[in-house]
C-alpha cells in the first residue's frame, strides 16, 4: 500500500476519528484506524464497543495519489503527533507490518500490527430520511443537558430518546428531576421510538457548517448519521423510554409570564457560588413582587427583586436546584411562559418565540 496525500486532508480526517476512539480499548484493533486505498477511494474507518465512524476520500491525483492499493491498521495518537508537526504532501507506504511515513527529508518508520479489524455494517438505507442540519444540532444541545451524569447507573436516564410520529421527531432527555423535549419536522413520514446514549449523540453533531442537510438511518440496532463522505453510528440503549404525556401536568394553578433575560439576571444577582452543585434558590412570587433568595450555610444570604412580570393565580413559593433552573432557561427564549401544576411539585416552562422547546423541572420539597 502507498499513498500521497495533502496534510490539511488527512490532518481533518485523523483529527474527526479520533473523537470515536477509546484509547484504552481492550479490543487492540479498535484503537487504531483502518485504512483501506483503492484506486478510487480512501475508506477510514473506526470503531468501539458502541460506535463506528467511517470516512471516504475520493482519489483525484491531485490532493489524493494512489501508487498501491492495500490494508492497513494507523496508530491514531501517533499518527496525530506526526502530521502536526508536517507541512507538505504526506506520502505513507506499508511493507510488511512496517508503515513508512514521509515528507520531502522526514522520514517516521512504524510498527503496526497485523490487519484484524472487523468488518462494520455501515449499510444505511433502511428507515433513511433528510433532516436539516441545524434542526438535529439544536435538539441534541435543547435536549442533552437535562440526562443524568456518567455517574448514573441508568443507561435509559443517560439516554435521548426519540419518537417520531407523522412527520415530526420529538427529542426528550430527563434525569428524572428534569425534563427536557424539542420538536422537530422532518421531510418523510415515520413512526418510530427510540433511544441512544446522549454522549454518543452528542458526537454525531456534524462540525462542517457548509452543510446543510443530513440523512438519517437507523434499524433494530443502531442509529445513524450520513452525509455524502460521512458516516458516523451507534447502538441502540435496549430499555422502553418512560411515557412523557403522564408527566406533563393537566392543570395549571398559578401561571408567571416573565421575560428570560429578566428571570437570568435576577438568579445570576442572587447566586453568589454557582461552583456549588446543588445549590438552592427560592422564588416568591406575589401579585406585585418576584423575590429570589439564596443561602449558603456559613457564607452568607442574598436576595433579589422585580416588579417586572405578571402572576395569574394566588402567591407561592418555589424552590428550586439552581442549575437546573438556570439551564432549562437559558434554552428558552424571548418571553417565557411558567405554569405551576396543582401539586406545587413541578413547573413547566415554555416561551411563545420556540414553542417547539418545553422544558419541566421539579420543586424541592421545603421543610
Amino acid at each position: 500500500m502507498k499513498i500521497t496525500i495533502k496534510k490539511e486532508i488527512l490532518e481533518n480526517v485523523v483529527d474527526f476519528l479520533g473523537t470515536y476512539i477509546n484509547s484504552t480499548d481492550t479490543f487492540l484493533a479498535f484503537r487504531y484506524i483502518h485504512l483501506e486505498v483503492t484506486h478510487e477511494k480512501l475508506v477510514f474507518t473506526v470503531s468501539s464497543s458502541t460506535m463506528s465512524a467511517r470516512k471516504t476520500i475520493n482519489v483525484d491525483e491531485v490532493n489524493v495519489r494512489v501508487e498501491e492499493e492495500g490494508k492497513v491498521l494507523l496508530n491514531n495518537k501517533v499518527l496525530k503527533n506526526i502530521i502536526r508537526n508536517l507541512s507538505d504532501d504526506i506520502t505513507l507506504a506499508k511493507k510488511s507490518n512496517i508503515i513508512n511515513i514521509t515528507e520531502g527529508k522526514t522520514k517516521y518508520n512504524l510498527n503496526t500490527i497485523s490487519d484484524n479489524f472487523p468488518i462494520i455494517d455501515f449499510n444505511e438505507s433502511e428507515n433513511r430520511f433528510q433532516m436539516k442540519k441545524n434542526d438535529f444540532d439544536e435538539a441534541i444541545k435543547n435536549v442533552g443537558f437535562a440526562v443524568a451524569d456518567s455517574k448514573s447507573n441508568s443507561s435509559i436516564l443517560k439516554a435521548i430518546n426519540m419518537f417520531a410520529n407523522s412527520n415530526e421527531i420529538r427529542f426528550c432527555g430527563t434525569d428524572s428531576f428534569r425534563l427536557s423535549t424539542f420538536t422537530v419536522k422532518i421531510s418523510k413520514e415515520m413512526n418510530f421510538d427510540i433511544s441512544v446514549d446522549a454522549r454518543n449523540l452528542k458526537s454525531m453533531m456534524i462540525k462542517d457548517n457548509t452543510i446543510k442537510n443530513i440523512y438519517i438511518f437507523f434499524n433494530m440496532n443502531k442509529f445513524g448519521v450520513a452525509t455524502e463522505d460521512t458516516i458516523i453510528q451507534s447502538s441502540l440503549v435496549d430499555i422502553p423510554y418512560h411515557d412523557i404525556k403522564r408527566i406533563f401536568p393537566t392543570e395549571i394553578t398559578r401561571n408567571i409570564v416573565i421575560q428570560k433575560s429578566v428571570l437570568l439576571d435576577l438568579i445570576n444577582k442572587t447566586i453568589f457560588d454557582f461552583d456549588k452543585d446543588g445549590s438552592k434558590i427560592e422564588l416568591k412570587f406575589t401579585k406585585k413582587l418576584l423575590t429570589a433568595s439564596y443561602e449558603e450555610t456559613e457564607v452568607g444570604h442574598s436576595q433579589a427583586s422585580t416588579e417586572d412580570f405578571t402572576l395569574n393565580g394566588n402567591p407561592i413559593e418555589l424552590t428550586f436546584n439552581s442549575r437546573f433552573l438556570k439551564e432549562a432557561i437559558s434554552v428558552l427564549d424571548d418571553e417565557l411562559n411558567i405554569g405551576v401544576n396543582l401539586m406545587e411539585n413541578i413547573v413547566l416552562l415554555l416561551s411563545k418565540k420556540n414553542p417547539n422547546n418545553k422544558q419541566l423541572i421539579t420543586t424541592i420539597r421545603r421543610l
